[in-house]
């Protein structure tokens, strides 16, 4: 058992030393979020001048997108970031005290977060793979009603319609399904009449004549992204390939399970160790 325990002592440390450097590197990313924008905003300034003078060139007047409001969605993630980056030190710090010092509160307490978060993502994997749409079906309802009651066009300013015409744009894609998710949409008050959004335009207008319009009045595969919906488009980037994200999801998995069988093996030789009076 020695040898086991010795073994199991040094993967966990080295384990969690490794978590730790990644812990300070999704804490930089987050700390970068928050005081990086001048670093972000020159990526985001391309797309930015596109969609203007797009909305300028089809006669919605001149439009000024006010970057701000995007940059509240980076806070967002950088607050995100930071928070994953220090949970991730906690634990590791816990995991490599836990196992250097032999100190059995940190082990147990190491042991009982990770024997959580295994049996949380157990469930929530099991739900996923079962029945994607109870994750999807909810989300893409809140994505094309916030189109329905907020989306502007290519000359709104608010968040909702710069983020979404960012998206289709860098994405190459249309609306949450299609198109036709923006049909009836409440604020969607272009210059003239479309079946489309400009900003699911290959190529973006350049002027308001009719053949520059098309994209947006009568679109097709051709000239527009309109049949190809952002979600399907993402959700296939993130999970389209099943063999990987099922065999690394498993992997994650297995790992967790090794680290908490080593904590407790740890757990019980500190318990055997105790000296009897």
């Amino acid at each position: 058992m020695g040898c086991i325990q010795g073994l199991g002592k040094v993967i966990i440390v080295i384990i969690n030393i490794f978590f730790i450097l990644l812990g300070f590197i999704f804490s930089a990313i987050g700390i970068f979020l928050f005081v990086g924008k001048d670093f972000i905003k020159q990526y985001l300034d391309v797309v930015k001048k596109a969609l203007e003078e797009a909305a300028s060139s089809t006669g919605q007047g001149s439009v000024t997108i006010d970057l701000d409001q995007i940059f509240t969605i980076f806070q967002s993630l950088a607050a995100a970031f930071l928070c994953f980056g220090i949970f991730m030190l906690v634990i590791s710090f816990l995991g490599c005290c836990g196992a250097c010092c032999k100190f059995k509160v940190a082990l147990i307490i190491y042991a009982i977060i990770l024997a959580a978060i295994l049996l949380g993502l157990v469930i929530v994997g099991a739900i996923f793979f079962a029945n994607p749409a109870i994750y999807s079906a909810p989300l893409k309802r809140e994505l094309k009603q916030g189109i329905q009651n907020e989306y502007k066009g290519l000359a709104g300013t608010n968040l909702v319609s710069m983020a979404w015409n960012v998206v289709m744009q860098n994405f190459k894609c249309c609306g949450v399904d299609s198109y036709s998710d923006f049909t009836g949409a409440k604020q969607w008050n272009d210059s003239i009449p479309l079946v489309s959004p400009f900003a699911c335009c290959k190529t973006l207008p350049k002027g308001s004549s009719s053949s520059d319009t098309a994209c947006g009045t009568s679109p097709n595969t051709y000239i527009s992204y309109y049949d190809i919906g952002c979600f399907g488009k993402i959700w296939e980037i993130v999970f389209g390939n099943t063999a990987i994200f099922v065999g690394t999801f498993a992997g994650l998995l297995s790992f967790m399970l090794i680290l908490i069988i080593l904590s407790i093996v740890l757990i019980c030789d500190s318990k055997s160790n105790k000296v009897s009076p």
